[in-house]
């Protein structure tokens, strides 16, 4: 996979008159392996929210404001993660 991103990147894919690289790599991302990346970079952002609500009560943030901007952005990165986690489950168990 890595040498077909490197050949993708290198014959400019991003350009309108080579497009043949760029379709294989496309086609390599479709596979198992980023159905697991997706669900690994959605599981990390779980992680990642938590520690956003978790931060005012372990560092001792004391301003309310800040505290409350921490909680709530962490709170929404979890529950779009989540929805995220269950829409790709909904999606490959249609497939």
């Amino acid at each position: 996979m890595h040498l077909a991103l490197g050949s993708a990147i290198r014959s400019g894919a991003n350009s309108d008159t080579n497009r043949g690289d760029f379709r294989d790599f496309d086609y390599l991302c479709r596979g198992g392996d980023a159905v697991f990346l997706s669900s690994m970079e959605e599981w990390i952002n779980v992680i990642l929210g938590a520690r956003l609500v978790i931060c005012p009560l372990a560092l001792g943030i004391s301003s309310s404001a800040a505290g409350a901007n921490l909680v709530v952005v962490g709170l929404l990165v979890v529950a779009l993660a989540f929805y995220e986690l269950l829409e790709a489950r909904t999606q490959s168990a249609k497939t």
